[in-house]
């Protein structure tokens, strides 16, 4: 019985392993755990991502909260070392490039325990941005690599991986999207938001945006002075909070272009963003997601991870302080070819392959791992 140990701390991360998990679970030959770091804000509504999945819940929840990057690291990863200690996997699936992926990392790395990292090999060259040195380091810890599309296998070839570490699988991403597709088109966003199609979908959460007054500041006015535009903004609690504090949050309430939404569950997220004339987002996922429904993306941020998106004239980046409105002003016009953008992605088989790999690297009818230590060695 293979045992596979899942680490999950977003939603994003639970909408990668989402179709993984689903299939790992119909096999006899495996045995899963769902360990959920607690990293998302608003871990209710990750139980909410995880009941619309239909996934198990998790055996546990370490309860690790909002810090500062070293802080939230080193939380999880004392709570990771007890945790995978105790369930002693024989692999770890790793999914993103959060805090959460990358405590998890370096806690199988310290223990000894293999595991495989899903979203492997996307790049930005750009070190300033967490996200990048997280992807770093968990890839080139990893015992095996699943590579989404052909530029994260590139990367990792350039960066030295042999290519027995790599697995080209496609996008799991895609795999759910294409699952959960019918059901987010049958919701009329009329009626459930009282919104008419033909909207800005916009979506804000990096820190870099929203920590950085003159940053958020330029795409707040952005939204106030781009009239001709309709937006609608389901606003991340971290957004939220400082859109308050910068005072700015009772201006894009009172705009009559503007509506104001909580975060949403990810059918109604695919549903809103199917009705959408454009994209405006700094979230890596959202990108691959308009692309593959057609939607042209602007990306608030100086680079993507996603290189085929822009190569296809589905997507361009813009900073908030150079010429944001502009940007999105010609991209609503916009239209591109997008017969290409499942293929690059895998074509929905992602996770087919993600199980297949586990399998055929990790079922060697070993005896279970011995237990690791907790304490320090030598």
């Amino acid at each position: 019985m293979l045992k596979i140990v899942v680490v999950v701390g977003t939603r994003p991360q639970i909408i990668k392993t989402a179709t993984v998990i689903s299939r790992l679970k119909r096999m006899k030959k495996c045995n899963v755990s769902v360990v959920h770091t607690g990293q998302h804000y608003d871990y209710e509504l990750s139980k909410v991502f995880l009941k619309e999945m239909s996934l198990p819940d998790p055996v546990i929840n370490l309860g690790v909260r909002a810090d500062t990057h070293t802080k939230q690291t080193a939380a999880m990863m004392l709570g990771l070392e007890r945790v995978l200690a105790n369930l002693s996997p024989h692999v770890v699936l790793i999914p993103g490039d959060t805090n959460s992926a990358l405590a998890t990392a370096l806690t199988a790395n310290k223990l000894r325990t293999p595991y495989a990292h899903l979203e492997s090999g996307p790049r930005q060259f750009d070190l300033s941005n967490p996200e990048e040195a997280n992807r770093i380091v968990v890839d080139h810890l990893c015992t095996i690599a699943f590579a989404p599309c052909p530029s994260a296998v590139r990367n990792l070839v350039r960066e030295g991986f042999a290519r027995r570490r790599i697995a080209f699988t496609g996008d799991t991403m895609l795999d759910c999207l294409i699952e959960h597709l019918p059901s987010s088109l049958r919701v009329d966003v009329k009626r459930e938001f009282g919104i008419e199609p033909g909207y800005v979908f916009t979506t804000i959460h990096r820190q870099e945006n929203t920590e950085d007054p003159a940053r958020l500041n330029a795409i707040v006015q952005t939204l106030l002075s781009t009239k001709r535009l309709r937006f609608v903004f389901p606003v991340h609690p971290r957004t939220a909070k400082n859109l308050k504090h910068f005072g700015w949050w009772k201006s894009l309430v009172a705009a009559r272009n503007v509506c104001l939404l909580p975060p949403v569950d990810y059918e109604h997220n695919l549903a809103l963003l199917s009705k959408a004339v454009t994209v405006m987002t700094d979230s890596g996922g959202l990108q691959k997601e308009a692309f593959w429904l057609g939607v042209p993306c602007v990306t608030v941020f100086r680079s993507t991870p996603w290189p085929e998106t822009l190569r296809e004239g589905a997507n361009v980046c813009a900073e908030p302080t150079r010429g944001l409105k502009d940007t999105l002003l010609r991209f609503c016009s916009i239209k591109f070819d997008r017969s290409r953008s499942f293929r690059v992605f895998g074509n929905g088989k992602a996770s087919e392959r993600v199980c297949r790999v586990l399998l055929e690297r990790f079922s060697r009818d070993s005896p279970t791992p011995e237990r690791r230590k907790v304490h320090g060695g030598h």
